[in-house]
């Protein structure tokens, strides 16, 4: 049966190779228009197994507690310049919006109404209706997205006065009690002396961590720019009100700016409304972002900032990645022609089979599409697995083709004794090394099935190229 059809194949592309032709560039634009709307997701999450309830409760914390990460700002230069520049950056950073979503949400906001109305016409199960209605909500919020909720450069000085003393410890306010006790300049003066003595004298333990290290650093340094105004005011200079309510502000609850000892750099912790499984966000907002930073310092000069923390360098993981795996399928394919001109020492054949190869991958690609939807972070490397394996189907088929017609035989008797000899082998061949990737759908993971799914009906994509694609171009040649 299966010589038959291959002998009827075989006679097909000698006597009909147009025809042959036509419905290769059919199926080529078909699985090609597939291929332009298959979407590929970055989320780690979309690996796991989509209905276990481990999943499902990692999904929830990951959702509820996305400022778990953040994006972080560095800005360096001279103190008052770099304040300015954070006080003009953050409120920018709170206007970044994500629309490279809204195309596809809104498409599927349209599909999922139709169902809707389909099931309100019904009168269908309530709770088919609620789910579509979620379904659309969640949709919505990602139109448009708000990409950061808040950015702390800075300490909430009105929280602090109204409730900062709540925060203290009671030897704390005992202490503090006595430093306030003459509100005059003088006893102020005096009290605050003997506070910190009775503070970090003898005392190595108040400075025994970090935090507490840089709370006796913001003291010394309120003290400091207190001293400094008295010095100024003592001196006959005219202080506005607003010098001296920041001076009193610094020297009582220190300074708002998160800057560094020297006062020449400054952080801003930008606070995400996702989280780093989101890898679309995390590259679309560190990308907005940087650009703002980049715009902004063009009326900075001399200032310099620069983005860290977790999501920036998430961000450059996943965009290097992708680059490099782009720069891996160039090479591979690169290396096989090459190494396929080395062994036939011609260039016709090899080219050929590459032009094959090249129409097995969009029908693969588009195939793709239809079965899964979407490529997740594994699935993306499909087409360098597909270069490798797909390859030898062609090489097979040349090699047999090539040496037939070397012995003197006709184009339609060397392309039939090649499907019989060849032929057989390379459809068992792609038939069981496709078994071998389809077998991962049992997988418990969706990451794993979608492998499994992707490269195994890749591969009879190319197995179908080959077959009807290739002795097109060999009876052409």
């Amino acid at each position: 049966m299966r010589e038959k059809l291959l002998i009827k194949l075989a006679e097909w592309h000698t006597s009909h190779p147009w025809r042959m032709l036509a419905i290769v560039v059919m199926l080529t634009i078909v699985f090609g228009w597939f291929a332009e709307h298959l979407s590929v997701t970055m989320r780690w999450a979309d690996l796991l197994p989509s209905g276990d309830k481990r999943t499902v409760e990692f999904n929830k914390v990951i959702d509820e507690f996305s400022s778990a990460t953040s994006l972080i700002v560095v800005v360096q230069g001279e103190e008052a310049r770099i304040k300015e520049f954070a006080d003009r950056l953050a409120p920018e950073i709170l206007k970044l919006v994500d629309t490279t979503q809204n195309e596809k949400s809104q498409k599927q906001i349209s599909n999922l109404r139709e169902k809707l109305t389909q099931l309100r016409a019904r009168d269908s199960n309530k709770l088919k209706i609620a789910a579509l209605q979620s379904e659309i909500d969640a949709l919505k919020k990602k139109i448009d997205f708000k990409l950061f909720n808040r950015v702390d450069y800075k300490m909430e000085a009105d929280f602090i006065k109204n409730h900062g003393l709540l925060l203290l410890k009671e030897e704390d306010l005992k202490n503090m009690q006595d430093m306030f006790l003459d509100p005059n300049l003088k006893g102020l003066l005096f009290n605050l002396n003997n506070a910190m003595e009775k503070e970090y004298v003898g005392q190595e333990e108040s400075i025994s961590t970090r935090e507490k290290e840089d709370q006796a650093v913001a003291l010394l340094d309120g003290i400091q720019d207190f001293v400094h105004t008295l010095k100024r005011a003592a001196l006959g200079e005219d202080l506005s009100q607003n010098e001296i309510q920041k001076t009193v502000d610094k020297f009582l609850i220190g300074g708002p700016y998160f800057l560094s000892y020297d006062q020449k750099a400054l952080v801003m912790n930008v606070i995400p409304n996702f989280t780093m499984l989101d890898l679309d966000y995390v590259v679309s907002g560190t990308d907005l972002v940087q650009d703002k930073v980049d715009e902004l310092l063009l009326d900075f000069p001399g200032l310099e900032a620069g983005l860290t923390g977790f999501i920036a360098v998430g961000r450059d993981e996943m965009v290097y990645s992708q680059q490099g795996l782009g720069y891996t399928t160039a090479i591979a394919f690169i290396a096989i022609l090459f190494l396929l001109v080395i062994s036939f020492r011609m260039w016709a054949a090899p080219l050929l089979a590459m032009g094959n190869l090249l129409i097995g991958i969009i029908w693969a690609i588009g195939l793709a599409s239809v079965i899964v939807g979407q490529l997740n972070i594994m699935t993306q490397m499909m087409a360098v697995i597909l270069l490798g394996l797909g390859i030898d189907f062609s090489i097979h088929l040349i090699s047999g083709f090539t040496e037939w017609r070397a012995a003197g035989d006709s184009i339609h008797a060397a392309l039939e004794k090649t499907f019989l000899k060849s032929g057989k082998g390379i459809i068992t061949g792609g038939m069981t090394t496709a078994a071998a990737f389809l077998a991962l759908v049992i997988s418990h993971s969706q990451g794993m099935k979608e492998v499994g799914l992707v490269t195994g009906f890749g591969l009879l994509a190319i197995l179908l190229s080959t077959m009807i694609f290739m002795p097109v171009l060999l009876v052409f040649r």
